[in-house]
């Protein structure tokens, strides 16, 4: 079933937005690993708590025409799969010019990754919408621009780890990424349940 969120035909001619999974059930949780990182921290930017996601697929600047057929192409990937439970488990970095980007990784979950798979093969046999296919490496980013007073595998032993870290995935949501007020705010614009 499919929910809109709020009215896509405004008058903006262009959105930047991405497919992904909510993370509300954990929020709190994740909230908790960035504050247990923050003594280990000498610069960068924690990832506000509203913001919080798994990103599926990063699409970009869409016109408003474009947003009808990636709905379709969203409800298609999406509405034959089962709702499935995701545990994030340890933590991990990428690295972009002496800076990390922390993020904590998923442990494998074949539902999701057939989730993922759907998506790229319906956006392939979509002859309007045309996206650039990258590696998937499932993960909640909660950090940017970040530079560590030691390497990610050091800390991490040194943190502990939520008693909850597991979240139930019910939708794929469309968000649109916006700056509201000078703050990047991730709006959802549109939910297919699974």
């Amino acid at each position: 079933m499919e929910k809109e969120i709020r009215d896509s035909n405004s008058n903006s001619f262009n959105k930047r937005v991405f497919i992904g999974l909510e993370m509300d059930q954990v929020k709190e949780e994740l909230t908790d690993i960035q504050n247990q990182l923050r003594p280990y921290t000498e610069k960068g930017k924690f990832i506000s708590k509203d913001n919080l996601h798994l990103t599926l697929q990063f699409i970009g600047e869409i016109k408003d025409s474009d947003l009808q057929p990636l709905k379709e192409i969203i409800t298609a990937s999406a509405e034959i799969v089962e709702p499935f439970y995701l545990t994030f488990d340890h933590l991990g970095q990428f690295t972009k010019k002496k800076r990390q980007v922390i993020w904590t990784g998923i442990e494998n979950n074949p539902t999701l990754f057939d989730l993922y798979t759907r998506l790229q093969q319906t956006f392939q046999e979509n002859q309007q919408l045309k996206i650039k296919k990258t590696a998937f490496l499932p993960h909640i980013t909660i950090g940017r621009k970040m530079l560590l007073t030691a390497p990610i595998k050091e800390i991490e032993p040194k943190l502990s780890w939520p008693k909850v870290n597991t979240v139930e995935v019910t939708k794929v949501v469309l968000y649109e990424s916006k700056q509201i007020n000078e703050t990047l705010r991730y709006l959802p614009i549109f939910e297919q349940l699974l």
